[in-house]
């Protein structure tokens, strides 16, 4: 139906604009796509919803922060307890170095356990041990049981007193997984929050063209009339030849103005479609109606206490990436020093029943303590890595404070912006009052023979001028408005949708 409308329009423009009110409602009816296509205006929350449900660069947003969202556990699975396991056979054939105990040693051995890391340092391991043992070649006199089993149930204890005390690597790296993720989702978050601005922002750029439609409509209408009593009075010889002149210049202007505002609907009318997912020329529902007053009663976005914006809160995660990360640069260096203990118990056999028992009643018991040092060389490099590592943390937390400032400074100007936008609408819906009261007034006076042909086009043109001065103010308001909407919505919002 548009573009055969279109095609009405543009073959109506070819002749000569005969009179005003066909082109009225054609022109009209082009703005509007006629309202057979909604039964109400389509509001600006049931555009943003349309676009929330069928805009793919925003399932993709809510797709990648939602993968990003099931990594954010990565960093506890470092705590969570592994089992393992392990079965060999172990065939030893060298010389013993007593003789009398066989030239081969053949081994079956299985060890099953459960180990777990702490957030404090410590880590600890479970296990128990079960092993076969056959001593070929061995003297019975000296060994009399070749065949035998050994079962040993064990537990381990390693608490580090340097390199990672008190958990600080494993915290690091903790906050370094959960701060990566932070900055996907919130990166993803922040272009949702643009993608909204910008859908707001076309929405009301349909509203806009089209009331700039209707002025221009309504400016040619009356320049066409204008044109139309000039020929008139020049067949009669009342007037000179120049008034005709000038008024079918200004109804050609007007004709041009129109051509272009129409040509501006139809563009913002394929932004409107692609952000919400249809063809470009599909129909696009009627919209409500902007005037000052409605604006003048629009409240201004509240900006939320302590709630970063996306792109500050992706400051603030990258951030907590370089300090997680210069903390793991110095644990890496750091000298590893660790107090270990174990305890066993022990018990053997040639049935493994007896032996798997004894192991349990503690009568043959092992146990260990010690301390182990490891500590790196090469003190220069280290310090240099070191140096490196903090250099790109405090640049991190100049970013964020840098990022906030500017935010706090963008906000306070948009809300200064937004107060002073609201004079300039009321100022212009004030002028294009009075213009229209001109323009009617030196009518009335050029029909009585008071003022001239260029007088009242004059009027007519500054009219036309108000009403667009008008709507540029309104588009500024709307779209400082749109902008501070970035800053109230919570940095994670709507990726989880």
């Amino acid at each position: 139906m548009t573009s055969k409308f279109f095609s009405s329009f543009f073959s109506l423009s070819k002749r000569r604009l005969p009179i005003a009110p066909p082109c009225l409602l054609f022109v009209f009816h082009c703005v509007s796509l006629s309202s057979a296509y909604a039964a109400e205006p389509l509001s600006l929350d049931g555009f943003l919803e349309q676009v929330q449900s069928a805009n793919k660069d925003l399932a993709i947003s809510r797709q990648t922060a939602s993968a990003s969202e099931g990594k954010q556990a990565d960093g506890d699975l470092i705590l969570v307890p592994n089992v393992f396991a392990s079965v060999q056979r172990a065939d030893d054939r060298k010389p013993e170095a007593n003789p009398l105990q066989g030239d081969r040693t053949e081994v079956t051995s299985l060890n099953v356990g459960v180990s777990k890391m702490t957030d404090f340092g410590l880590a600890g391991r479970i296990s128990y041990g079960a092993s076969q043992y056959d001593l070929k070649g061995a003297n019975p006199l000296f060994v009399p049981e070749p065949s035998f089993y050994e079962a040993k149930p064990t537990i381990e204890l390693t608490q580090a007193l340097w390199k990672n005390a008190a958990g600080r690597e494993i915290k690091a790296t903790q906050e370094l997984l959960r701060s990566q993720t932070e900055v996907i989702k919130f990166t993803e978050a922040f272009k949702l929050n643009m993608k909204m601005m910008e859908a707001e922002m076309t929405y009301w750029r349909v509203v806009l063209a089209r009331e700039s439609v209707r002025t221009h409509t309504e400016s040619l209408a009356r320049a066409v009339k204008l044109r139309d009593w000039s020929n008139e009075k020049a067949r009669q010889q009342l007037i000179d030849n120049a008034d005709v002149l000038q008024t079918e210049a200004a109804a050609r202007g007007r004709k041009l103005e129109l051509q272009m505002a129409v040509d501006e609907v139809r563009a913002a009318s394929r932004a409107f479609n692609g952000l919400r997912g249809h063809p470009a020329e599909a129909p696009v529902e009627d919209t409500v109606r902007i005037s000052p007053d409605i604006l003048a009663r629009h409240p201004a976005p509240e900006r939320k206490t302590g709630v970063p914006r996306g792109d500050t809160a992706v400051a603030i995660a990258a951030t907590k990436i370089a300090t997680a990360n210069l903390t793991l640069m110095q644990e890496k260096y750091t000298p590893q020093l660790d107090l270990f203990a174990s305890a066993s118990l022990n018990g053997k056999d040639k049935s493994f029943g007896k032996a798997s028992s004894e192991s349990l009643q503690g009568k043959y018991p092992t146990t260990v303590i010690g301390i182990k040092l490891n500590a790196p060389l090469g003190a220069e490099s280290i310090s240099r890595q070191r140096a490196a590592a903090l250099a790109d943390a405090g640049v991190s937390q100049l970013t964020v404070d840098a990022r906030k400032f500017a935010e706090d400074s963008e906000w306070d100007s948009l809300a200064g912006s937004l107060d002073e936008s609201r004079g300039r609408v009321k100022l212009a819906a004030e002028i294009a009052a009075i213009q229209k009261q001109r323009s009617d007034n030196e009518r009335a006076r050029h029909r009585t023979g008071r003022t001239t042909m260029f007088q009242v086009l004059m009027a007519e043109q500054d009219l036309a001028q108000a009403d667009l001065n008008l709507i540029r103010s309104q588009a500024e308001m709307l779209r400082i408005i749109a902008q501070m909407k970035t800053f109230t919505a919570t940095a994670d919002a709507g990726v989880t949708k």
